[in-house]
This record gives C-alpha cells, structure tokens and sequence, in this order.
C-alpha cells in the first residue's frame, strides 16, 4: 500500500527508509509526501502476520488522507508507557522498570517488549532497530520481532501488544515448525475439514505448501469439546536476558570453562556445565545459583551475564541481568559502535576468547553482592572499599517463582 503520506512495502521495496536487515514489513507515516518520515514501523521475517494485522487495521481505521489522526498519538517524553502495554501487564507479564528502559518479560521467558527512555537519535529509530518501541519471542535464530520509532501512534502499539498476548490459536503447517518451536508450541492437528493452502496462506507469510505435501486424518467423529480452561500456550520468543542460553551450541565459541575459572574473579565454589557455571549451594540450603551469558537480539552477541535463582522444588525462583557496559567491562576498547564496544560477538569464528581484554572485578563484585543475598558466604574483600567507587549492587526482581 503505497498513498502519499503513508507507506507499507514488502522487503526489498524502496518505499520505506530502513536499512538492510531481515524486516520483511515496512511501513512510515509522512506530514509531507516527500518530507522525512514523522514515524515508521517494521517487522521481521518470522513475526507473525496476526500481528501485523493488528497494526495495520488500527492504522487503516485511524487513516484520513485529508487528516491527521494517523500521525498523532505518539506518547510524550515524560508521560507513563506502561498502559501503552497493558495487554501485556493484564496477561501477568514481569516487569523491570528500570532509569533507562523499561522491560516486560511473559512469565514462561519466552517474549518481551521494551520502551526505550535513553536520548535516541530520531533519524536512526528510522533505519534501525535501535528504537524506542519493541516487542520480541521466538527461540534463538528463529525468532520474530517488531520495532516502532519515537511517534509512532500509541494505539497501534497497544493493539499489537493485545494480538501478542491473544490465547487463541492460530493455523500452521506443521512441516514450516522448526523443532525448537515445536519444543515450546502447542500444536493440535485439525480436524476435516481442513484449511486449504490458500486460508492458510492468509494467514502466514511465507508460501503454503502443495496438496501432495498435506496428509488430512481420516474422517471420523468430531474431537471433544475443549476443557473450560485452558492453558495459556507459550509465546515464541526471542533471545533475552529473561531466556536461557542454548548449553546445545558449541560452548568452545564462549570458551566459558576459562573465563569462569580465569578471567572472572569469582571466589564461588562450583562447576561449569556447557557454557554456565553452577554454584555450590550455601550449607545446609537447597538453593542453587546458576551463571551464565545473556543472548542480545543480535544472534551469537551477548551483552553480559545472568544470574539465576533456582530451587529443587520450587524451580526458578530470581533472574537478574548483569550487563557489560553498566559495569564497565570493556571500557578499555577502541570502536568507533558503541554499542558493539560493550558485548562479545560469539559468531565471529576467532579462535581466542570473544571476551578477551575486558576488566571483570567489577561485574565479580557484583555477583557476589547478589550471591550474598542468597546465602552464600562473602569472599574475603582483596581491595579496601575506598580504593574503588561505590557500584551498584542487582536485587532480585520484583516478581518471583517460575
């Protein structure tokens, strides 16, 4: 849909500003035909289409080509974004509001959202994901997302983040499932009479298969009524502090064995499994303390360390995110990204350590001072306090349990 103040394109169009990356939808809403974009939206390959359905049907119901209800409703730089994402908060999402940013996290750790409240350049929150608005799920590598720039329409934000949260199922074929989303989706086949290629198709965007690829149970009785309750089935998520780290990828490209026992002064008992380190639990309690690195949204980078709270019976009980720029990690690099400059790229294929060079007394200290709250006993302090600034110490969250 191209009119000349609002533009949605496929990838690959040219109509929309955005750089290269895996956005397939792209759409921005103009004052002037030829001006700059006042805000722009996208979403990526594996987002689901409902969602982007949702936005655009809030954006064609508001849409006046001789108004200007499309671009306004943006949210002010001192106004509350948590009822932007009520939806989200009324489905008991986590939050963690935190100076900078604010996040929500769904309870099963397997989708999130942020509102930016950093000093964002509005030129690149058009060509990038770097914006004040996202949503994210899926498992790693295969996960979708969605960003929206600085004034994009609160409404629409909040429609999507209702389509997000919405319990009800959805048409898939079964052989466009990879594994690891089969590992948390709730499939049920359906029964005849079966969707055609071409339903399914509307609502997904990639191709449906051909007839010769679907096999349709045999007719037989209707499938029984479904209980009254039902439980929420898991969103697709992408990777986040909130998610656990595959332990199936090769924990060589971490080289996580050296940095727990050589490089982060960690004075902790315990051992390293894969790429996380375990802890051995305080005397005389149950409670376990996992370690271990923090996916971005950016594949294989990894912006610092998580701390998990983990209980025989109980199961996860506290998470908490430890980034490296917050402590400083590697302040010492030279790079003109700055965002690059505080994470470890694990994809890079170097055989050295993707951590080398950082300074870790800081975020060591750090995962004592939270490890203390748990029981576990304070290492011997090697440096007197006045010699170092105060740093700021993580407490749990402010919501427990699974």
């Amino acid at each position: 849909m191209c009119t000349s103040r609002l533009r949605t394109s496929e990838s690959g169009s040219a109509t929309c500003p955005r750089a290269g990356d895996d956005a397939l939808w792209k759409i921005a809403a103009y004052r002037e035909q030829f001006a700059r974009p006042h805000w722009a939206a996208a979403f990526n390959t594996a987002c689901p289409t409902e969602y982007v359905t949702a936005f655009t049907t809030g954006l064609v119901a508001s849409y006046d080509p001789h108004g200007d209800a499309f671009l306004r409703g943006g949210l002010g730089n001192y106004r509350d974004p948590t009822p932007v994402l009520a939806p989200m908060l009324e489905a008991d999402w986590i939050i963690d509001d935190r100076r900078t940013m604010l996040k929500l996290t769904s309870p099963d750790g397997l989708a999130g959202a942020w509102y930016d409240r950093r000093d964002l350049d509005p030129d690149n929150e058009l060509v990038s994901n770097e914006t004040r608005w996202g949503m994210w799920g899926g498992p790693p590598r295969v996960g979708w997302y969605a960003v929206f720039s600085h004034h994009t329409p609160t409404a629409l934000i909040t429609a999507t983040a209702a389509a997000v949260v919405d319990p009800a199922p959805v048409l898939r074929w079964h052989g466009e499932l990879t594994r690891s989303v089969r590992q948390h989706a709730q499939a049920t086949p359906v029964r005849p009479p079966a969707p055609t290629p071409g339903d399914t198709a509307r609502t997904h965007w990639r191709p449906a298969p051909t007839l010769g690829t679907v096999s349709a149970p045999p007719a037989g009785p209707p499938p029984p009524p479904a209980p009254a309750s039902r439980p929420r089935p898991a969103r697709l998520a992408a990777a986040d502090p909130a998610l656990p780290f595959d332990s199936t990828r090769n924990p060589m490209s971490l080289h996580a064995e050296q940095f727990f026992t050589e490089a982060l002064p960690l004075r902790i008992q315990g051992s390293v499994v894969g790429n996380s380190f375990y802890a051995v639990p305080p005397p005389g309690s149950q409670i376990r303390l996992r370690i271990d690195f923090y996916e971005t949204i950016y594949h294989q980078k990894f912006g610092g360390l998580r701390l998990t709270v983990l209980h025989p019976d109980q199961g996860k009980i506290d998470v908490v995110a430890l980034s490296f720029k917050e402590y400083g990690t590697f302040r010492a690099r030279a790079t003109s990204a700055s965002y690059d400059r505080h994470v470890i790229n694990a994809g890079s294929g170097r055989s050295e350590p993707p951590w080398k060079g950082g300074d870790f007394t800081a975020l060591a200290q750090a995962v004592h001072a939270y490890a203390g709250m748990w029981g576990y006993p304070a290492p011997k302090p090697t440096v007197r306090s006045s010699q170092r600034a105060a740093l700021p110490v993580p407490a749990p969250s402010r919501v427990r349990g699974r």
